[in-house]
Formats: structure tokens, sequence, C-alpha cells
């Protein structure tokens, strides 16, 4: 990690919590738990000024902004509740990735522990549908489509890019990476860490 003397880790915060109507005081209070813990949060659009930019270019300067905080961050938590459906933020989705690419780790966390099977069950139960078909070869089929079944809760290339999954809030993604900071600190070796970590150690 690039990071001056005594700075503090930086943190990008993704998820679909921008949306949220008490977004201020979400963030306001995310950074607090940050900061508590040694960790400098950084939440999208921190740093625009959206007074100074025409309606039109608004998206734009989102996208180049956000983008610029990724590269500033040196660890990233993922809110992969679902949204909108059964899957997370695309948006999310795509930060992921960006962050993926530069190997950075990646902390995601959501409410449930609950299989990708065992949420469209509960969703159709929900509507009052019966669960999902089973073939001969075992595999569920929903409205046509066989359905991934690796027993995780998201699709398995968000699953095997992620450095560990917290089944909580973001104050407890906040608390792993605090831990994966001190192990990287201690000599970890960086990409097997930012990559696999998750198959090999468990932190969280």
């Amino acid at each position: 990690m690039n990071k001056k003397k005594n700075s503090l880790p930086s943190v990008y915060m993704a998820g679909p919590d921008v949306f949220r109507g008490d977004v201020a005081d979400f963030a306001h209070s995310a950074k607090a738990a940050a900061k508590v813990l040694g960790l400098n949060a950084l939440f999208p659009c921190d740093n625009l000024d959206f007074s100074t930019i025409p309606e039109h270019q608004v998206s734009k300067a989102i996208f180049a902004g956000n983008l610029a905080l990724m590269d500033q961050a040196d660890f990233m938590i993922a809110n992969t509740n679902p949204w909108r459906g059964l899957e997370p933020d695309s948006g999310t989705c795509w930060e992921m990735a960006y962050m993926y690419a530069q190997g950075k780790p990646i902390i995601a966390y959501r409410d449930s522990a609950l299989s990708m099977v065992e949420s469209i069950n509960e969703a159709r139960l929900l509507r009052g549908l019966s669960p999902m078909n089973i073939d001969e070869k075992g595999q569920h089929w929903h409205e046509g489509c066989f359905v991934e079944n690796f027993s995780n809760p998201l699709n398995l290339m968000l699953q095997q890019s992620i450095t560990e999954l917290v089944i909580g809030d973001v104050v407890k993604a906040f608390e792993c990476v605090e831990k994966l900071h001190q192990h990287l600190l201690c000599g970890f070796d960086g990409d097997r860490t930012k990559r696999t970590f998750n198959s090999s150690l468990k932190i969280c």
C-alpha cells in the first residue's frame, strides 16, 4: 500500500446506500465508526460539489468521482444485500470488479447467509408459489433456467472475487477490514491475501 506515514487506511464504501432517505446520517455514522477503528471511510460522491456541476454532466461526474475514490482506496466494503430484486445492486457489482482488477481486498457484507437457491425459494413462498422444481440431476429450475447452486449467497463471480463475506452490517464490515489490515501489516503475501484469502484463511 502506497500510503504516507501515519495516514489511515482508506476504505471505499460500495452499495446502494447512496439511495437511502437518510443517506447523510448513514454516511456520517459509518465514517465515525470507521474512524474509531483507525480507518478512513470514503463514501461515494465525497469529492463532488453538485452545486457546481451542470445537470447534464451529473452522471458523468459521479462516475469519474467514484473512480477517483476507488483509485485512492486501499480496501472496499460492499453492501451486497438484494436490491430491487434478489441480486446485489448492479453498480456495486461493477465497482467490485473494478477494485478486484486492481488487486485490492473486498469485504462484502449482507444481512443473510441464505444461499441463492434458498433465497429464491423464500421469495417464491412469500409470493404464494411452491419451491423450485428439481430435475433428475438435482438441479433447481426457476423461470425456465437452472439456478447456480454452489451453496453461496452470491453469484460465483462475486463470491470468488471477494476477500471475505461478512454476515452483518456496515460496522462489522469495517471491523473485518481492520483485522485484514493488521494481517497485511504482519507480512501475509499481498496477492494471495487479496485474491484468495476467503478460501485459505478466515479472519472474520
